[in-house]
């Protein structure tokens, strides 16, 4: 709603801001109440158990994904991989190399 002096006066408009603000905080609230407080993204901290139990729910479905959602997933849950290479590199040099991960830091 705009305010233009003469269309609403300043008392009705910040009359009804108010009651907006009111209604906008009992929308918030009645959410709250059905799915419960959630922790903002960026206040959680993963433990590597629940990063290992989310990568074996991940290997379920992982020849589905592309190259690239792959590489999202573990970027988005590992801050830190080591790995070791076990094998050739397959199809030549710079190429894929099977290993196996040593150790990790969650984000």
């Amino acid at each position: 709603m705009a305010f233009t002096g003469e269309a609403i006066s300043l008392a009705d408009l910040k009359t009804r801001m108010e009651e907006e603000v009111q209604l906008e905080d009992a929308v918030k609230a009645k959410l709250e109440a059905i799915i419960g407080y959630q922790v903002p993204m960026e206040t959680m901290q993963l433990q590597p158990i629940d990063v290992m139990n989310f990568a074996k729910e991940l290997t379920k479905n992982w020849s589905y994904f592309e190259l690239e959602h792959k590489k999202t997933a573990i970027q988005t849950l590992c801050a830190e991989i080591v790995v070791n290479a076990v094998g050739k590199a397959i199809g030549g040099p710079g190429r894929r190399v099977p290993c196996e991960i040593i150790s990790f830091k969650t984000n």
